[in-house]
């Protein structure tokens, strides 16, 4: 997750990843906080200044909605 601090490249969500925390992907573009473009996921300029709140989407205690059961 650290690579959103890449703001020209962001992360992959493809795959496991994107699957397992598409719920926070989803809340983080609605925050807008990331922008979700062709597969990957970038910090938007207000998304930059609070990385730490997208962080910690991925990080446990995970929110209810990252759950799988």
């Amino acid at each position: 997750m650290l690579g959103l601090r890449l703001v020209a490249e962001g992360v992959p969500v493809a795959g496991e990843m994107g699957e397992a925390f598409a719920p926070s992907w989803r809340y983080l573009e609605a925050q807008g906080l990331i922008r979700l473009a062709a597969g990957r996921a970038k910090l938007t300029r207000e998304g930059v200044f609070l990385a730490n709140r997208a962080f910690s989407e991925f990080v446990p205690p995970f929110r209810v909605s990252n759950v799988q059961t």
